[in-house]
């Protein structure tokens, strides 16, 4: 029996063993991820599930009521800490080791952070848990919030911080907002956008540093021109980096995410999807990492 091994339940991953059971229904099918519960869909987190609309078992995953019946042998709470590509064998947190026929690994990303150790009220955004904490300090009525990052997480958090009623400063370094992922003029409307609706935009604009009360809360982010912005919580919105730490030492390629060919391969019987991926695109014929909700989903029925 042939035996496949998904390494994180992510959209990716999801999508990735879903794939697999439509492609052999008798094939043993292991997916492992460090989540106690299965982890959730993203966009609502900045959303619905952050503005109180949503409880958080509204924000499910697409895949997530299929998983019954994917008769998968799904490990919750277990993390990948080693591979061995020569054999297709994953060392897991438990102590077990799992052989694959073939390897799905969809470990997705961790955010950036700012330099040192942050003061309270300074939160990420990526999972429930993240959510939900920012969610009890937006409930606490704090006047003013910053937002460092104006990503798709950053201009989605302002938002909603403003929509709660929040006095909201969303500080960027780039030119305009969402540099990396829009042309410059769509960019300039995302900004203007939320300035019509009350948020206070700074671009171009660089972090210094962050500083407490004597309570150890953050009180005001001092920019790299001299200004500061005042804010009880502030929310870091700089981005993503990819979960390659546990293959250091495997022999794949980790410039920036896990190097694949175009089709996801990595190394024989062995893939990459989602966040992590780093593939070439022979549509535009360069290397790229894509972080976007409808591409994870995609990536991981092709990496299957």
């Amino acid at each position: 029996m042939t035996t496949y091994l998904v390494v994180g339940a992510s959209l990716a991953g999801l999508s990735a063993a879903r794939t697999l059971r439509r492609g052999d229904p008798t094939a043993t099918i292991v997916v492992v991820d460090p989540s106690a519960e299965l982890p959730s869909d993203r966009p609502p987190l900045s959303k619905q599930v952050l503005a109180g609309e949503w409880e958080p078992d509204r924000a499910q995953q697409p895949s997530a009521p299929e998983v019954p019946d994917l008769d998968l042998d799904l490990r919750l709470g277990v993390h990948a800490v080693a591979l061995d590509v020569a054999n297709r064998t994953v060392t897991l947190s438990d102590g077990t080791e799992q052989a694959a026929d073939g390897i799905v690994i969809a470990t997705g990303a961790t955010p950036r952070r700012l330099p040192g150790a942050p003061p309270g009220g300074v939160h990420v955004l990526r999972d429930m848990a993240d959510s939900l904490a920012l969610r009890r300090e937006l409930d606490a009525g704090p006047a003013r919030v910053a937002v460092i990052g104006a990503g798709f997480i950053g201009a989605e958090v302002a938002a909603t911080c403003r929509g709660r009623g929040h006095e909201v400063t969303m500080i960027e370094a780039a030119p305009v907002p969402l540099p990396r992922a829009l042309p410059a003029p769509i960019g300039s409307f995302v900004a203007d956008l939320h300035r019509r609706h009350g948020v206070d935009v700074r671009l171009g604009a660089g972090v210094d540093r962050l500083d407490a009360d004597d309570s150890g809360r953050v009180r005001v982010v001092r920019l790299a021109d001299g200004s500061s912005v005042d804010a009880e919580v502030v929310v870091v919105g700089i981005g993503v980096t990819p979960s390659t730490g546990w293959l250091d030492g495997s022999g794949l390629d980790l410039s920036d995410g896990i190097v694949c060919d175009s089709t996801g391969l990595a190394a024989p019987g062995i893939t990459a999807a989602g966040d992590v991926a780093s593939w070439f695109n022979e549509h535009f014929g360069e290397r790229m990492r894509v972080e976007h909700w409808e591409h994870a989903i995609e990536h991981g029925e092709a990496a299957a």
